[in-house]
């Protein structure tokens, strides 16, 4: 006894029954999809830049696959940055916290931004005298986070990679990243996350908390490290 999906194969009509479980509005055909020969076309998305993107490892879709993407406006085009949802607590009380800051030294400009930017709010926050370091790159910020962890209650860490034409980028970005991770959850000890990943310089730019900037990463790293530090603090309370 044949079930009713073999009559339909055996009546040719697989094809039919499969289109029934496509939405029509997004089903494209080998043949009068973009994709088919001579009908190939760039995207037009003009300055807008996909959240599927290789910096995340998103790939084109393959032709013939439908592949939906969220869209986003670049800051430098007046379109929404990251900043827009950000917290809008009163002002952090950090006086006593012992904090340090490890900052890269690749790109000098942004970076001078992002330090500048996190010891204007550490001194806003009661912290006026931070440990300061810095390091060659965004690669070398974890070990010495690591190493200056124990004796401070926060740390902020400030970098910037850019990407280049190599897989270079992903592998510093992600040996950076999870680096830092691993390092306030093995000290216990709160981490602010000022590293930049950009596509290029005016990305970077536009986050560095200079003049003409929209955002300030630095200031926000090193805010977010005093503020966990005494979330940390009010749960294990002295005595």
């Amino acid at each position: 006894m044949w079930c009713r999906w073999c009559r339909d194969v055996s009546a040719g009509s697989l094809t039919d029954r499969r289109s029934q479980l496509v939405d029509p509005a997004l089903a494209l055909s080998p043949i009068d999809g973009p994709h088919a020969p001579g009908n190939r076309q760039a995207p037009q998305i003009s300055s807008w830049t996909s959240s599927a993107s290789s910096e995340q490892g998103g790939d084109l879709a393959a032709p013939g696959v439908h592949q939906r993407s969220i869209w986003k406006r670049r800051p430098e085009d007046g379109g929404p940055v990251s900043a827009e949802g950000a917290p809008t607590d009163s002002a952090v009380d950090g006086r006593g916290l012992a904090v340090a800051v490890v900052a890269a030294s690749w790109h000098q400009q942004v970076m001078d931004g992002l330090v500048a930017g996190a010891l204007r709010r550490l001194a806003q926050a009661g912290v006026p005298e931070p440990t300061v370091i810095r390091v060659p790159g965004s690669f070398e910020l974890p070990v010495v986070v690591g190493a200056v962890a124990p004796a401070h209650d926060a740390v902020v860490a400030l970098g910037v990679v850019i990407r280049g034409g190599t897989p270079h980028f992903d592998y510093v970005c992600s040996a950076a990243t999870t680096g830092l991770a691993a390092v306030a959850r093995e000290h216990g000890v709160p981490v602010g996350f000022g590293l930049l990943t950009c596509d290029d310089e005016e990305q970077a730019l536009t986050r560095a908390g200079l003049a003409g900037s929209v955002e300030d990463k630095g200031a926000e790293a090193a805010e977010a490290a005093v503020r966990t530090a005494l979330v940390l603090r009010s749960l294990d309370p002295p005595g």
